[in-house]
């Protein structure tokens, strides 16, 4: 993008998939009711992708964690 500004786009119905295309280093998003509407951005590196990933699993492990310490000390008390 060459210009400073913000691009907001919604899919009201919650049924997203997403998709990478490593030859074109394109993450692409698609509404899944009619797969029409849909957010093409290209210049996506591989890398941003893992390190997305890599977030998204760490959140999660940690909030996994979380809920199962919390179950261990409710059946202990």
């Amino acid at each position: 993008m060459n210009f400073d500004t913000v691009h907001e786009y919604h899919f009201y119905n919650g049924n997203n998939d997403m998709y990478y295309c490593e030859d074109h280093q394109t993450l692409i998003i698609v509404n899944d009711t009619d797969k029409t509407n849909r957010i093409m951005i290209e210049g996506i590196k591989m890398d941003t992708i893992k390190s997305f990933v890599n977030t998204i699993n760490k959140k999660q492990l940690n909030e996994n964690l979380e809920d199962n310490n919390h179950s261990q000390h409710a059946v202990e008390a």
